[in-house]
């Protein structure tokens, strides 16, 4: 199913049981019950309220760092192999033809490898760890012959860190998940919000399964949103390896510079 069929399900059937639930309160709550709810309870609805708008703003800061953060880190590998792949036109022999190859193969097999494995393990491609490796002993074996050379190494050595250290946050966010307390916070304060209108609305039907439907709707549209933006790497809404496939372009670009062919 479609990310948009399954938000629309879960909102109007969060909609219909809404409705069920303020039949139900209309015909087993007495009216006197709800007439106390509707003049006393005006500040439990808006503590319940304010405390449902805090969960899902603190949710959504949270999802929205990760995000940020894997985002991020694509686009510093991308640009961390595509500094590689420059440094490759600097060196001569078989090391840089190796070295080349070496970029290639890593930057194709995490695009069309890891990132589907990322999305139905959670977890990175141990391939691909071996490929970064070696990657890092392509740039460990080569040996500066002067001090412009040296320089160069240097941002090599740098750049291949910086592969390391984004595949090592990589790592740590495919585990990345909304802590279970802010969800038993957002679920529990969302239900209320729902069922509190029903106690208090007005006694006229059409007015109370107006009120249900309004606020289940946006509650169940609140909770799947979340839900969908959950793990950074996982499910309908997330983080593409867009910029590692514009840097695999790019190879072929920076190989059809003059003097760049291998």
């Amino acid at each position: 199913m479609t990310t948009v069929l399954l938000g629309c399900l879960a909102v109007f059937g969060t909609g219909a049981a809404a409705v069920a639930g303020a039949l139900l309160i209309q015909r087993t709550v007495p009216a006197r019950m709800r007439y106390d709810f509707g003049m006393y309870g005006a500040l439990t609805t808006a503590l319940v309220v304010s405390t449902f708008l805090l969960s899902a703003v603190a949710m959504g800061l949270f999802v929205w760092g990760a995000v940020n953060r894997a985002s991020s880190g694509v686009v510093q590998e991308a640009d961390a192999l595509l500094d590689l792949y420059w440094y490759a036109q600097t060196i001569e022999g078989p090391q840089a033809v190796r070295l080349r190859s070496d970029l290639r193969d890593y930057t194709t097999h995490v695009i069309r490898v890891e990132w589907p494995t990322m999305d139905e393990t959670g977890a990175l491609n141990p391939r691909s760890w071996q490929l970064a490796r070696q990657l890092r002993h392509d740039i460990l074996t080569i040996s500066p012959e002067n001090s412009g050379a040296a320089i160069r190494y240097q941002d090599a050595l740098r750049s291949v860190n910086t592969v390391f250290q984004v595949r090592r946050s990589r790592e740590a966010l495919t585990t990345t998940r909304i802590p279970p307390l802010m969800w038993v916070a957002l679920l529990s304060t969302g239900a209320l919000v729902v069922v509190l209108p029903m106690l208090r609305g007005d006694p006229r039907p059409a007015v109370r399964v107006v009120l249900a439907v309004v606020g289940a709707a946006t509650v169940a549209f609140v909770v799947f949103l979340l839900y969908e933006v959950n793990v950074p790497f996982t499910g309908n809404v997330k983080v593409t390896p867009a910029p590692l496939e514009e840097a695999l372009r790019s190879f072929a670009d920076i190989d059809a510079f003059p003097g760049n062919r291998p």
